[in-house]
């Protein structure tokens, strides 16, 4: 009887930790933070040419104020260097946005899009590396 229900026990704990993994998981690689007040969160750029498109959105879950920084970022060995920042906000539940354009040169960029959901419930945060 007490091995059996020890068994029980492990069998729980080992699927609860199985579900809790898949949960978070979003791609092969990549795990997603879940946010109480944030429905989503994005972080883009693309570079053309000599041209990074930045960008950046977030989106509250309930009707709250939003603030939005995307940073540009360019790597320097194993550290980033600060290029610019755009900002936007917005209120009501609805999304705010923010983002530009501005030339950069050959190396890798990242770009971190930060939000402040209403007025510092929450800070979700997500970014994006490219290599020009």
């Amino acid at each position: 009887m007490k091995k059996t229900k020890w068994l029980s026990i492990l069998v729980l704990c080992m699927l609860f930790t199985m579900l809790t993994s898949l949960c978070f998981a979003e791609g092969e690689n990549t795990i997603t933070p879940r946010y109480s007040y944030t429905s989503y969160i994005t972080a883009g750029l693309d570079i053309n040419g000599s041209t990074a498109d930045c960008s950046g959105t977030v989106k509250p879950s309930g009707n709250y104020s939003v603030s939005v920084t995307v940073s540009l970022y360019r790597q320097n060995g194993s550290s980033w260097d600060y290029v610019t920042s755009w900002y936007g906000s917005s209120t009501g539940g609805k999304t705010a946005g923010a983002g530009g354009s501005v030339n950069v040169g050959s190396g890798t960029y990242k770009v971190v899009t930060r939000g402040n959901v209403g007025n510092g419930m929450e800070y979700p945060t997500k970014s994006v590396i490219r290599t020009k």
